[in-house]
């Protein structure tokens, strides 16, 4: 990943759908562009939006808030790369870029990535605007920042069974990465993580109203004298006694590590949970791993609610305001709709754009 996040700001989109491999794709590079074509009528028909209340429109996300609340999102949704916060919040990335769909979840060749791939598609030398095909697992790191990259911000995910989660600097010995800020902040840590959320080396990183309900090492951890501002989140230690430590030094031999500025500020510490603060304070240091305001922790549920991919809902039905109704069972979808009736479910999650439609539960 040494080249992955120098494309900064290259906005990804989790599209959790096994069966939207079926759908019928209109257009070389839209994938979105079936969605927006079959409701094109639904649209037309209708006279009012719902508001969008269960898709964290009015939560107090500021993401969220800033591009859900727009009526006609489904249309616009480029519109999140304006909606940035914290060190990356000026990154352009792939915003007016082309679609490039990652089909393969490989990374065997590093120096020639295979096309469809993650990795092929963050070395181009163009912008892009990135989707994922369906759910993909990755060996290492979910997010590796790494290189010298910087002005980064990594918000409004729900991470989950993976070991090493997010690693923020390339080694211990790579000084390029002193200049790092990367903000780590309405993400959702949940089940099945063991550690790095996140792994921070030299630089300085602001990780502000977060969700932690779960790790079985630790939480926040870091070597090479990294700059670590917590403010406002949610730690929910695991039931394990000898885990309820939220941070984790490496390297820092000799009590060096007593030097590093990391600090805890307005966070809410569950069950036993605990954070070791270490460092002189130093206003320049905590000044230059600041990028917002953080909210009550209090308030991290709710905040973070809604994060990650869509609404993935089984065994629920949808009355939709045009007339048709759209059962999802562990079986089969019962539409109105020709290309989706009788379709066999391949995978218990389904998430595709029904549900961004006028939908209520019936």
């Amino acid at each position: 990943m040494a080249r992955a996040l120098k494309f900064l700001a290259v906005v990804v989109f989790f599209l959790v759908a096994d069966a939207a491999e079926r759908l019928p794709v209109f257009g070389n590079d839209d994938p979105d562009a079936a969605s927006a074509a079959m409701f094109d009528m639904v649209i037309n028909k209708t006279t009012e939006r719902r508001e969008l209340g269960f898709l964290s429109c009015g939560s107090g996300n500021p993401i969220d808030d800033c591009w859900r609340c727009d009526r006609n999102w489904i249309r616009n949704r480029r519109r999140l790369a304006e909606c940035s916060i914290g060190f990356g919040r000026n990154a352009v990335g792939g915003r007016d870029g082309r679609f490039y769909v990652v089909t393969d979840p490989g990374d065997d060749d590093p120096v020639n990535p295979k096309p469809g791939t993650l990795r092929h598609a963050v070395i181009q030398d163009r912008p892009l605007w990135i989707v994922f095909e369906r759910d993909m697992l990755r060996a290492d790191g979910l997010v590796d920042v790494v290189m010298g990259s910087t002005a980064i911000t990594i918000s409004n995910n729900y991470f989950t069974h993976h070991n090493e989660v997010i690693l923020l600097g390339h080694s211990d010995t790579y000084a390029r990465d002193r200049g790092m800020q990367v903000t780590i902040a309405f993400n959702h840590f949940g089940e099945g993580l063991i550690q790095r959320m996140p792994r921070c080396r030299h630089g300085h990183f602001h990780v502000v109203n977060n969700d932690y309900t779960h790790w079985e090492m630790y939480a926040i951890g870091g070597s090479a004298d990294p700059t670590i501002n917590s403010q406002g989140n949610r730690f929910i230690a695991p039931n394990n006694p000898f885990a309820k430590e939220v941070t984790h030094r490496n390297n820092g031999r000799g009590g060096q590590w007593r030097k590093w500025n990391w600090r805890s500020e307005g966070d809410l510490l569950l069950n036993g949970a605990y954070f070791v603060p270490s460092g002189d304070g130093a206003k320049t240091s905590y000044a230059r791993a600041s990028s917002l305001a953080a909210r009550s922790s209090s308030l991290v549920a709710t905040l973070t609610s809604e994060v990650g991919a869509l609404n993935c809902l089984k065994g629920i039905w949808w009355s939709i305001t045009f007339g048709a109704s759209i059962g999802i069972d562990n079986q089969r979808f019962h539409t109105g709709i020709p290309w989706l009736r009788n379709e066999r479910k391949r995978s218990a999650k389904l998430c595709f754009a029904l549900s961004l439609l006028n939908s209520t539960r019936s």
